[in-house]
């Protein structure tokens, strides 16, 4: 049994690929966005820092673009989360975050 959480972010946080299973505990209430990424995906969103996520969590605002995804995100409507997380992924694969297609989640 896991008595301890990987990670303490009140800002949110990105997990790498777990070994084992995760959970989260919150104090008070709370509302998230969660992406899934398959590995090979997250390689190219995070590079070499991939290996280094493994059965961790880092916090939102130490990965690259998260401390303004973190500003962000708590004063936008609920639609308009899966935008910003959508396009702040393309910009870190380095893709045009103004295509048109560029908050659409498939």
């Amino acid at each position: 049994m896991i008595s301890q959480p990987l990670a303490s972010a009140a800002a949110g946080f990105v997990v790498g690929s777990q070994s084992r299973h995760g959970r989260s505990v919150l104090a008070g209430t709370a509302q998230g966005v969660q992406v899934d990424l398959p590995w090979s995906t997250a390689a190219a969103v995070f590079g070499p820092e991939t290996a280094d996520l493994a059965d961790r969590a880092v916090g939102l605002p130490d990965v690259s673009g998260g401390a303004e995804l973190v500003d962000r995100l708590p004063e936008a409507a609920e639609p308009d989360r899966v935008r910003l997380v959508a396009r702040w992924l393309r910009a870190l694969l380095g893709q045009d975050i103004d295509a048109p297609d560029a908050g659409r989640m498939t």
